[in-house]
């Protein structure tokens, strides 16, 4: 499972669009995260580029620090159930994105959305560990902390025990 973790946040880490649309706030609906006038975070030096990154991206479900913080987004992701198939060697397992984005950054181009969207992109349909690929399970609104909008997708693969 430590493995499988490692291979996605490598796939989030590296990857420029979704850095983008986590860090970058736009002003209104004409200012794009995606505008190349905005710093390439992945051509920041290690110690910028990974201070964002350790902000946006948690390898956990930490929102405690959201309410009281500048307007952001992130992503928390963990592994969640796990559910023995047919052949004892053989397991599903869930991988869980709680994506958040604060409701001022949301409102000006449905950011919430769009992070899902480059989400799924990444993750599934894809072989990112080699095993097999991920495949979407369920997606709904949760709860968030005040001032933001919240949503779970659920990811399952088969892995070997």
């Amino acid at each position: 499972m430590r493995e499988s973790l490692k291979a996605i946040y490598k796939v989030l880490t590296t990857d420029e669009v979704l850095l983008r649309l986590l860090y970058y706030k736009s002003k209104n609906d004409k200012d794009n995260p995606l505008d190349e006038s905005k710093g390439n975070i992945l051509d920041k030096d290690d110690v910028d580029r990974w201070n964002i990154i350790e902000d946006v991206i948690k390898k956990d479900s930490s929102v405690n620090d959201l309410e009281n913080s500048l307007e952001k987004c992130r992503i928390c992701f963990y592994s969640g159930a796990r559910n023995k198939k047919q052949n004892y060697l053989i397991s599903s397992q869930d991988i869980i994105f709680d994506i958040y984005t604060h409701i001022n950054i949301n409102d000006v181009d449905f950011r919430l959305s769009w992070i899902c969207d480059r989400l799924n992109k990444l993750i599934f349909n894809k072989d990112i560990m080699k095993i097999g690929k991920i495949y979407f399970k369920s997606g709904s609104k949760i709860s968030s902390p005040t001032g933001y909008e919240g949503y779970r997708i659920i990811f399952s693969f088969e892995d070997i025990n």
